[in-house]
């Protein structure tokens, strides 16, 4: 018998519209400033989805706001190549299919910044709104000799004129990082902050409902997941990863629930002893009921049955 495909195994940013679920506030949020060009700053604590939403953001951004207009980029500065002035500006000149060349290691910080932000102003001029989006925003405030207060000034200048958009993405508040690097230019205060949290119930409920159509999860997993219910993207997703991944063990739920336990500690080793005791951990009658209407609501949604009710 063939094995059920397991769609939960990928831990890094999602970068498939399908598999992408939620957000529909902080999306409409960020949408709206972007339709007014101000700049956002999307918060949150490591692994819970800011990458995710961020390259989200550029694959549907311009279809969303009906605007041929707009122009997105997406660039994450643990990249290498953004990790200098000249390698920053020129690598998302080249993204934006502009003409990098206009930056070199031999010109200026000042002369580099400039002929960036006029390649990014001629845009402008023929009525292109450009959104660069800056993921793991904070690289930028651990290189001050590459990025000091003269970077944050000029480009403070020209995002106020709505030249450009910058969206960032990072898991301090951007004046937190600016105290923290000593800088004073007045930068994060021209940005709205977007804080990115959980997925709420009905949006976890969704995302095992959508994939209950390609696995079709047992009653007795159901109750296994409705036991472990995780609000928390990644650990959803290590959550449904492992109950599939137990067909072929057909562990019982205690081993099951030591497994689930290690595996969030290997993502989030901060909390690796709170997750070893998680086979111990006491869940109430009432909140796996809870939890299992949710699902099954979602899964009428889904698969069309609630649309008459």
């Amino acid at each position: 018998m063939a094995s059920t495909p397991n769609p939960f195994t990928n831990r890094g940013p999602v970068t498939n519209p399908e598999d992408f679920f939620g957000r529909k506030d902080e999306l409409a949020t960020i949408l709206t400033r972007l339709q007014s060009l101000q700049c956002v700053s999307i918060v949150g604590e490591r692994r819970i989805g800011k990458s995710s939403l961020l390259y989200q953001l550029t694959q549907i951004g311009a279809a969303e706001l009906d605007d041929r207009r707009y122009r997105f980029a997406y660039c994450s500065l643990q990249d290498a190549h953004y990790q200098t002035l000249p390698g920053f500006c020129a690598t998302i000149l080249r993204k934006l299919g502009m003409e990098a060349d206009a930056v070199a290691p031999n010109q200026s910080a000042t002369e580099n910044l400039m002929a960036f932000t006029d390649l990014l102003e001629a845009a402008s001029a023929r009525d292109e709104r450009i959104v660069i989006c800056l993921d793991e925003f904070e690289e930028t405030f651990k290189r001050p000799a590459e990025f000091g207060n003269g970077f944050f000034e000029h480009l403070r200048s020209q995002l106020e004129l709505g030249k450009f958009v910058f969206v960032t993405a990072s898991c301090d508040p951007l004046q937190k990082l600016k105290l923290d690097g000593k800088l004073t230019s007045p930068f994060d205060n021209i940005f709205t902050k977007v804080e990115l949290g959980n997925f709420t119930d009905e949006e976890a409920a969704e995302f095992i409902a959508h994939y209950d159509a390609q696995v079709q999860f047992t009653d007795a997993e159901n109750r296994f997941i409705a036991s472990y219910f995780e609000l928390h993207p990644l650990r959803l997703r290590i959550l449904c990863d492992q109950v599939l991944t137990n067909r072929r063990r057909q562990w019982d739920d205690w081993a099951l629930a030591e497994a689930l336990g290690k595996a969030y500690g290997d993502f989030f080793p901060d909390r690796a002893d709170e997750y070893k005791a998680l086979a111990k951990r006491t869940v109430s009658v009432d909140n796996i009921g809870k939890w299992l209407g949710l699902i099954k609501q979602a899964r009428d949604l889904v698969t069309g049955k609630g649309d008459n009710k």
